[in-house]
């Protein structure tokens, strides 16, 4: 279903999307409307499902944690079976991103992890829960994420942030700071002080805390969560694997991906594959032309890559619940 939004409703998503903080007033002065009528346009765009919530992206980086994503085929698996594998998967407290694909693949999700040993362990769990119905699996190390967010939509193809999954320096916080994480990544749009009173802190003592998170790197920034679905896109993955790219190279292909039309995220990663390109598109057509775009720009590198279509979200969280401070 294509629900068309007005010129209004396109505004006010463009600026959640840059902050989803961002207060009625600012979002008013910007979408030229009075802040009850943007107030009452958030209500419907949440109503009619378009924005399914508002979270903070975090860098668990920044608390000594790395991620791995895994590719899962699977062999002999009905429908009742394969529901129970994503539920397992799902609500293990170590995923953050879990999705069914069609494809190469038809699982992926990806497992967050203080070390290559923790990685292992949970990924023994998982794939020893999948049991006979395991066909083949690939992994990969992730090393940092660039997010376009909703530029796609906005003909605007520039980086909006950087999520970066290798830190160089672990950041220590204590528990009040952790509280205030974690009910951001529910809900960034949470008003101080609702948070003052979740931590017993006053709001002037929430509000420098934030600054601070920030300023550490572990707050990344605040953003709507669309179904993109009901805005008529697919969600298509592109896995590259390249020759060895000097450091200057990898800056020049990303620079480039930076200003191709229907790019969501860019990773960069160690394993079988050096890039996984996130691509949303209208229609398969528009997927190819995107593609071949994609080839193009990275045709003096590619040894070979694979493509898989996303068919559904079923888990997507910077913050897992097994993380711990």
């Amino acid at each position: 279903m294509d629900i068309k939004l007005d010129v209004k409703d396109r505004k006010i998503l463009e600026c959640l999307d840059s902050d989803a903080r961002a207060s009625l007033g600012v979002i008013a002065k910007k979408a030229i409307l009075s802040k009850q009528v943007v107030d009452y346009r958030i209500k419907s765009l949440i109503a009619r499902g378009i924005i399914k919530g508002f979270k903070a992206s975090i860098d668990i980086s920044k608390l000594g944690y790395s991620s791995y994503t895994v590719y899962v085929t699977f062999q002999n698996v009905n429908k009742v079976r394969e529901k129970e594998i994503f539920d397992f998967i799902v609500g293990h407290a170590f995923t953050r991103w879990v999705v069914s694909c069609s494809g190469k693949w038809d699982l992926a999700f990806t497992i967050t992890a203080k070390d290559a040993i923790s990685f292992n362990q949970t990924l023994k769990e998982i794939l020893g829960f999948i049991g006979p119905n395991l066909g083949d699996y690939e992994t990969n190390t992730v090393l940092d994420l660039v997010d376009f967010g909703l530029s796609f939509f906005f003909n605007k193809y520039q980086e909006r942030k950087v999520v970066c999954e290798s830190a160089q320096k672990i950041e220590k916080i204590d528990e009040k700071d952790f509280i205030i994480l974690k009910e951001l990544h529910k809900n960034a749009r949470i008003k101080l002080i609702e948070l003052a009173s979740k931590t017993g802190l006053s709001a002037d003592a929430v509000n420098y805390r934030m600054k601070a998170l920030k300023a550490k790197g572990l707050l990344v920034g605040f953003f709507p969560t669309v179904n993109l679905a009901l805005l008529d896109y697919s969600w298509y993955q592109v896995l590259l694997h390249l020759r060895n790219l000097s450091e200057a190279e990898e800056k020049k292909l990303l620079k480039r991906l930076s200003s191709l039309n229907g790019i969501r995220y860019v990773v960069r990663c160690i394993g079988k594959w050096n890039f996984e390109v996130h691509v949303v598109a209208k229609s398969n057509l528009e997927f190819k032309e995107i593609l071949v775009e994609l080839r193009n720009i990275f045709s003096d590198y590619i040894r070979n890559y694979d493509t898989n279509i996303i068919l559904e979200k079923h888990k997507s969280t910077t913050l897992p619940e097994g993380v711990k401070i």
